[in-house]
């Protein structure tokens, strides 16, 4: 069975309301969403099957830009806390990206040898941290910092920008626009 990924940037045109009425009405979702839901809430399994399913579920959403525990498709925009975002982000200007939304772009992006080294750099940092040495954080990021891998200084097929707060408005407007 093939999986048909969303096409990247298709979501971010649309509203986000509307973004969430494609989504929730598309077939993988659907089919799918309990499963992931389940499987983030941790339930029990019942058979080896059902756990095997429940693990599929989450990178089948994950192809169509579901990260996280996916809302029930019967709940309203509304009901998800639509008047709580930014104005910017119902434009779809704007828009969140979450942790593990920048780790799968990493996993779909690096190529394997590169994962395989930001795996050890990211055990590093997971360690506890000794008396009286650099914290294990801090050591993770200095390693990074001077690896040469494959695809780590590559842009990512994402938007991605860093925005300094300190700027004005209208010169962060110009710098995007120029983007």
């Amino acid at each position: 069975m093939e999986i048909i990924a969303r096409p990247p940037f298709q979501l971010r045109s649309l509203p986000v309301a509307m973004r969430r009425e494609v989504t929730r009405r598309n077939p993988y979702y659907f089919v799918w969403w309990t499963l992931a839901r389940d499987e983030h809430r941790r339930k029990l399994i019942t058979s080896p099957e059902a756990g095997l399913l429940r693990q599929a579920a989450i990178p089948i959403l994950a192809m169509i830009g579901v990260s996280g525990e996916p809302p029930d498709p019967a709940s309203t925009f509304a009901e998800l806390g639509a008047e709580d975002l930014a104005r910017g982000w119902l434009s779809g200007a704007v828009h969140p990206v979450s942790m593990r939304g920048l780790a799968a772009i990493l996993l779909g992006a690096l190529p394997k040898e590169t994962l395989a080294r930001l795996r050890s750099i990211f055990g590093m940092a997971a360690d506890e941290d000794a008396d009286n040495e650099t914290p294990r954080k801090l050591e993770a990021m200095q390693q990074l910092t001077t690896i040469d891998m494959p695809g780590l200084d590559d842009f990512p097929n994402e938007p991605f920008v860093s925005i300094n707060p300190a700027a004005s408005e209208r010169k962060i407007g110009e710098a995007i626009g120029a983007l």
